[in-house]
């Protein structure tokens, strides 16, 4: 749940301040002693390209996979895709409603978080493949739910219906 107070005010991209306190991402905010919300910003990593489906820029694993459905990676270079792939399957958890074709557009985004951010160090792979074959990448960040949480776990949020006036920053990776 994000939370945003006109007595807060934003300072910066990692930390805000409330009179005399100073908050961090992941910190739990307490106001005249009531629990308000937890402050978490979130971030997703994608192509320009829109999908279809969301109608928002495809992600870098929609990125890569593109790349192995054109037969654009080395023989080499797809084996090596599939072994990530295994991976982080493995190891982040897949959403369910993408077994079902993703029939509410959700979008993912990563939590700015320990969890998520050593996921992020360790897909080398992904961001190889788009340097090698030109794919550029941006980052998109965002401190409130940028949207309908449909899903969560430690790593993600999956959101559908993006507000028009969601405040979202995207910069080139």
């Amino acid at each position: 749940m994000a939370f945003r107070n006109p007595k807060i005010s934003w300072l910066n991209s990692t930390s805000f301040h409330h009179k005399q306190t100073k908050f961090y991402p992941n910190d739990i905010i307490t106001l005249n002693t009531k629990r308000v919300g937890i402050y978490m910003k979130y971030f997703r990593v994608h192509m320009k390209d829109c999908a279809y489906i969301t109608k928002q820029p495809r992600g870098i694993f929609t990125a890569v996979g593109r790349l192995v459905s054109s037969k654009t990676l080395t023989e080499e270079e797809e084996k090596e895709y599939w072994r990530n792939r295994e991976y982080f399957e493995r190891v982040l958890p897949v959403p369910p409603f993408y077994e079902k074709n993703n029939p509410d557009g959700a979008v993912t985004w990563f939590k700015d978080s320990a969890e998520a951010k050593d996921i992020w160090d360790q897909m080398t792979f992904y961001r190889e493949m788009c340097n090698k074959y030109g794919i550029k990448l941006y980052v998109s960040e965002c401190d409130e739910i940028p949207g309908v949480l449909i899903y969560e776990d430690a790593f993600q949020i999956a959101v559908k219906d993006q507000p028009e006036d969601a405040v979202i920053i995207t910069r080139e990776l």
